[in-house]
C-alpha cells in the first residue's frame, strides 16, 4: 500500500472516531434526544421541558432589560466570573432588542464557589441597582463582563463611582445584609430549580408556561426556542 492510500485510511479512520463520539455524546446519556440529570430530563442540546417554580424575582428588586409588560420573559442566572455567561450577555440583550417589546430579560445572581469574585460583584450589582437605577444596573454588568480578568474589590469600586455612587455610599451598601440577602435568596431559588452551573435561563411565556435553557445558546437557537412558542 502506498503512503497516499495509507493517509486516506488513517483519515477515514479519524472521520469514523469522531463520528462515533459525536453519537455517543448526543444519545449515549438517555434515551433519544433526552437525557436525565439532577435538575430534571434534559434535552441534549441545552433545552429542557417546563419547570413548575416561577423563577422570577418575587420583590420590586428585579434587574430587567426591556419593555416590564413583555408577555415573555428570559430569566437568566448568571455568575461575573463566568466566561459563558459574558459570552451569553449580548446575545439575550440582542433577543430583547429584535422581538421589539415582546420580550424582556430578568438577571438574576448565582456566584459559582470556585469564582472567588462572582459574590461580591454581585452584590456590587445590586447596590449599584439600589442607589443609582435599573439602567445603571445594566451598563455595570456590562462593565464588569467586558473586564472579568480585571475583577476585584477595587475594580468594583471604582466602576461604581464613575457610574455616580459616592465611594462611601457604596462602601456602606456592600456591607448591607439586605443586598446580600438579594443574592443570597437568587442562589435559594437556583438551587430549588437544580442548577448545576452558569449561564441557566428560564423562559416564562404570557400563559405561565415556562422552558429551562442550559448554557450559552446560540442565537439563532434562542430564536427558534422563541418562535415556536410565542
Amino acid at each position: 500500500m502506498n503512503a497516499s492510500a495509507e493517509n486516506n485510511k488513517i483519515i477515514a479512520a479519524i472521520i469514523l472516531s469522531v463520528a462515533m463520539v459525536t453519537a455517543a455524546v448526543i444519545y449515549g446519556q438517555g434515551s433519544g434526544l433526552y437525557k436525565n440529570t439532577e435538575a430534571g430530563l434534559e434535552r441534549n442540546d441545552g433545552i429542557t421541558p417546563s419547570i413548575s417554580v416561577d423563577p422570577r424575582r418575587s420583590d420590586d428588586a428585579q434587574n430587567l432589560y426591556g419593555d416590564p409588560n413583555a408577555a415573555v420573559t428570559i430569566v437568566e442566572f448568571s455568575d461575573f466570573e463566568c466566561p459563558f455567561c459574558a459570552d451569553l450577555h449580548p446575545t439575550l440583550k440582542q433577543l430583547v432588542v429584535d422581538y421589539e417589546g415582546e420580550v424582556n430579560w430578568e438577571y438574576r445572581h448565582l456566584p459559582l464557589p470556585g469564582h472567588p469574585m462572582a459574590k461580591p460583584a454581585a452584590i456590587a450589582s445590586e447596590c449599584v441597582a439600589e442607589r443609582l437605577g435599573n439602567d445603571a444596573f445594566w451598563e455595570y454588568t456590562e462593565k464588569v463582563f467586558a473586564n472579568q480578568q480585571a475583577i476585584n474589590e477595587a475594580f468594583l469600586r471604582k466602576e461604581a463611582v464613575e457610574l455616580g455612587m459616592k465611594e462611601e455610599s457604596y462602601e456602606t451598601c456592600v456591607e448591607s445584609p439586605t443586598v446580600a440577602a438579594r443574592v443570597e435568596n437568587d442562589v435559594e431559588m437556583a438551587n430549588r430549580l437544580g442548577v448545576q452551573g452558569t449561564p441557566f435561563s428560564v423562559v416564562r411565556f404570557s400563559d405561565g408556561s415556562t422552558q429551562a435553557v442550559n448554557g450559552a445558546l446560540p442565537y439563532l437557537r434562542w430564536v427558534t426556542l422563541l418562535n415556536e412558542n410565542l
